[in-house]
């Protein structure tokens, strides 16, 4: 049973956090797990979520994998967690745990989102099969995404010049050619100031100590789905986005069978 509502209320609980007793505001109840404010600000730290609302969503759908686990006995070892926990963080555990203290969150807060995650990784695999990703699914996927695709796949042609901050002579002839560049191969500032447009023409870096680099987007182009069904890239991306699609709806069904009160 679902129960929604508003529940934005100061209510006090003890709970170990970090060594310490701390009262906090309660947002949510999955079952027995309580999310409080302090945790989704926590894990908007840890794991670089910028949107509150959208933290604490994450963190119920999570507790709601790992309710879920619990119910039918799923387990994950905590040295596999651990191995995991290592790999992504190139770092061994107890530095990981003086990373994780530093952003206002314990260990095993960390140890029980990377178990959520990895049982829905798995989840997903058993929903949809071994063999989802065909030509025909991908094709399907590329028309009826088309638009959005299309954005975040298209190739810019691309010259630059690297000059001083007060030379305004965008001479073509002067800049050097960077060829064709998708979103995402570049450095961020990079990548954002090329497709802050959605028109060809002149863009700025002004980089500090006098020095500027300025890029001219010359062609945009949309891609075919010819050109991306074979791009690893691309085929990530519609992992992620079938999972969203498929996990969502998991994920909404089991909602219906527990307690949760927001």
């Amino acid at each position: 049973m679902v129960f929604v509502g508003i529940f934005l209320t100061f209510i006090s609980i003890s709970s170990y956090h970090g060594g310490e007793s701390y009262s906090d505001e309660i947002l949510a109840y999955v079952e027995r797990r309580p999310i409080t404010r302090s945790l989704v600000l926590s894990f908007m730290r840890t794991f670089g979520e910028k949107n509150f609302d959208s933290a604490l969503e994450t963190i119920i759908d999570l507790f709601v994998v790992l309710e879920y686990a619990s119910r039918q006995n799923i387990k994950i070892p905590q040295e596999q967690i651990d191995s995991i926990i290592e790999k992504l963080h190139m770092k061994d555990i107890s530095s990981v745990e003086k990373e994780l203290q530093r952003n206002g969150m314990t260990l095993q807060e960390y140890r029980d989102f990377i178990r959520a995650k990895r049982i829905s990784d798995e989840i997903f695999f058993q929903l949809v099969g071994s063999n989802f990703i065909t030509n025909k699914e991908l094709q399907k996927f590329f028309i009826k995404n088309k638009e959005k695709i299309g954005k975040d796949f298209e190739k810019r042609f691309v010259f630059f010049l690297e000059t001083s901050d007060n030379d305004y002579n965008y001479d073509i002839s002067r800049f050097k050619r960077l060829g064709w560049v998708r979103r995402g191969e570049l450095s961020k500032i990079y990548d954002e100031a090329i497709f802050s447009k959605q028109v060809t023409g002149f863009c700025e870096i002004f980089e500090g100590n006098g020095r500027k680099i300025v890029f001219f987007v010359k062609e945009i182009k949309n891609p075919e789905f010819s050109e991306v069904k074979d791009d690893p890239n691309f085929r990530d991306y519609y992992i992620k986005e079938k999972y969203k699609e498929v996990f969502r709806t998991w994920v909404d069904v089991q909602k219906q069978k527990i307690f949760i009160k927001k």
